[in-house]
């Protein structure tokens, strides 16, 4: 996850785009007749795509919810002992989303974030086995945050933070478990990310974009994601692996991002380089370049370059103002 400068504005409704069968993503169309979907942590930009992606497919999926809500899984990380585990089926594909990604939450209220992010996560993941379901657990590339240069599926964990000390006490807790597999991602882009949402909006109003530099990541396009997460869920023995980083081609940092998104709407916003005298980088790496031996494998084809994807969202955004 992206924390991004002060001003960002949260409110920024700007919508997600309608993409993906017309514009050559991957949508299955072969479904095992009992596999359902069970997304976890629906409230993300990853889950809100999955879903939408699943919906026009017609495909069967349930989402969890953290309120009584109709037709949802009610479900208190903070007390996985509530959740009805009667309702998880053998076979069912769970999407493991769900935690707090805020290394500054992690860190200054950590026994509230290790209880969601740990205790709670382990409990549920490990009901959910006992009916026989396949789990994806949605991990970090902090998990190798404090290595230098590049590193890859067979590099030894360094984790970075207390967010990436708690993903990486789950990874190990299920190293054994074939019904567990783990997809390590980078930052994952989107229009309707908060980094991207703080960029559009400083375009709009012709505003000076403040950024953190170096912060650098292995950025992937969350439609990758969304095709990466389907074909393990229909190919599950087939990627006999436990780990996958599911990552983009290129090392790319905030500020190559913004010169992206700047260039293709030919904005005369300019970029300013701010400095937190290291408060922002206390519990963040400032690189991380995590490659992948397999994304290839796991997607059928290359992964996305972001300056590609920027020019499919902006088309998107385009035709909905």
């Amino acid at each position: 996850m992206v924390e991004t400068p002060k001003d960002i504005n949260k409110n920024d409704n700007l919508k997600r785009p309608s993409m993906h069968p017309k514009q050559g993503y991957f949508l299955s169309k072969q479904w095992g007749e009992t596999q359902r979907f069970v997304i976890v942590g629906k409230e993300g930009n990853i889950a809100q795509e999955l879903a939408a992606r699943l919906k026009k497919g017609g495909k069967d999926f349930i989402v969890t919810s953290f309120e009584p809500v109709e037709n949802d899984l009610y479900l208190q990380l903070e007390e996985p002992q509530m959740f009805n585990y009667d309702k998880i089926n053998e076979n069912d594909f769970i999407v493991f989303l769900a935690a707090i990604s805020s290394p500054d939450v992690c860190k200054n209220q950590f026994d509230y974030a290790y209880t969601i992010n740990v205790t709670g996560t382990k409990e549920f993941i490990s009901n959910c086995l006992k009916n026989n379901a396949r789990l994806l657990f949605i991990s970090s590339d902090t998990v190798l945050g404090k290595a230098e240069g590049v590193v890859d599926e067979k590099s030894k964990p360094s984790p970075f933070g207390k967010y990436a000390e708690m993903k990486y006490e789950v990874e190990k807790y299920y190293e054994d478990k074939p019904n567990v597999k783990i997809f390590r991602l980078s930052y994952v882009f989107s229009r309707d990310d908060k980094f991207s949402k703080y960029v559009l909006n400083c375009i709009k109003k012709n505003k000076k974009i403040e950024i953190f530099h170096p912060f650098e990541r292995r950025v992937v396009y969350i439609q990758d994601v969304i095709d990466a997460i389907i074909r393990l869920s229909e190919n599950w023995d087939k990627f006999s692996r436990k780990i996958y980083h599911v990552v983009g081609p290129e090392l790319l940092s905030r500020k190559d991002i913004v010169e992206l998104y700047i260039r293709s709407f030919y904005s005369k916003t300019s970029c300013k380089i701010i400095d937190d005298d290291n408060r922002f980088f206390e519990d963040r790496a400032r690189i991380i370049n995590l490659n992948s031996l397999y994304i290839e494998e796991l997607l059928g084809r290359k992964p996305t370059k972001i300056a590609d994807a920027i020019e499919k969202e902006i088309i998107a955004y385009k035709e909905e103002l």
